[in-house]
């Protein structure tokens, strides 16, 4: 028999099966094992600050290789509970892989004292958040982690941790690592305005400020849920379409017809829309979070000077281990 034509390839570029914006107010794994919302939107900030401490101020990353980890980060955190992961586990895990995917691969015990080093920054130490239990628990928590760095057993015991939690992140994320970040689209829009727009839209993207105002658009949009809910190739049009609104001038078009949609022919200008709403949403003044601390998870996570556990595998990485 003639065997069947090959799949047509993915037009997307989030390899992954995205989430409404319901499932991730109400129903993610974490507020069904009793986390509030506001706990749950705290602990993804602090993996978020240990990622960015750890890969660009203390392992010299590029912004696309931390963008990848934080990628790695979310998509787990979807399908895993904040209660029963170490997110200073995970958040290690999906760095030292995104290292690997990066092409800038640093060594294990580098990626370990990074993120040990920037533990306390990330509200991850034994005093919380730095200067926020007190400046003597913060000099506690700074002379842990100081005590950490300089124990080959406890390196050694995170070590092991790390390694098993990056076998649950490949498994989580379905071993699906090739990914199109969002700049790849926000690049391939400015460019067909720069060869097929106006003169005037031609000139506003080539200043340097305003590509470089997208690129801290996109980077801003991972500190909302908006990579686990669209095509990040959205949120590279979405950043151009949110520098024109920012600056007050009408979306460039391309042969007639917005350059959006030339870029992205599958995006509707509702969902461009929303992608620009979600960006701006980072920038709008809100209310300091309340209520209840989900104290099990935090004490759980915050307790004692031992490594962090690493999160149970599925049976099948068990049985090959």
């Amino acid at each position: 028999p003639t065997p069947p034509p090959p799949p047509e390839r993915r037009r997307r570029s989030c390899p992954w099966p995205t989430f409404t914006d319901a499932q991730l107010r109400d129903d993610t794994p974490s507020r069904r094992d009793g986390v509030p919302a506001a706990r749950e939107k705290k602990f993804w900030r602090s993996v978020q600050v240990l990622v960015r401490s750890a890969g660009q101020e203390a392992l010299r990353l590029s912004p696309p290789t931390v963008i990848t980890a934080f990628l790695f980060a979310a998509r787990y955190f979807a399908l895993r509970s904040y209660a029963r992961n170490d997110r200073f586990v995970i958040g290690t895990a999906a760095l030292f892989l995104a290292t690997k995917v990066g092409d800038e691969p640093r060594a294990l015990e580098a990626v370990l004292r990074a993120c040990l080093a920037s533990r306390d920054a990330a509200g991850m130490g034994k005093g919380g958040k730095a200067g926020a239990k007190g400046s003597a628990a913060a000099a506690a928590s700074a002379s842990e982690t100081a005590a950490h760095l300089a124990d080959p057993a406890y390196l050694a015991s995170l070590r092991d941790a790390v390694l098993t939690a990056e076998r649950a992140l490949l498994y989580a994320l379905g071993f699906e690592l090739e990914l199109e970040l969002p700049y790849a689209a926000f690049f391939g829009g400015i460019d067909k305005v720069r060869r097929a727009g106006s003169p005037a839209d031609a000139a506003f993207w080539a200043d340097v400020s305003h590509v470089q105002l997208g690129l801290n658009f996109i980077n801003d949009s991972f500190r909302t849920q908006l990579c686990l809910m669209t095509d990040w190739r959205f949120i590279g049009v979405g950043a151009v379409a949110k520098v024109c609104a920012h600056v007050g001038r009408p979306c460039p078009e391309v042969e007639g017809k917005p350059f959006w949609a030339a870029q992205c022919p599958d995006l509707t200008a509702e969902g461009l829309e929303e992608v620009v709403r979600t960006i701006s949403s980072v920038y709008q003044a809100a209310p300091a979070a309340g209520g209840k601390k989900a104290a099990a998870v935090e004490e759980a996570e915050e307790a004692g000077a031992a490594p962090p556990a690493a999160p149970a595998l599925p049976k099948e990485v068990e049985a090959a281990a």
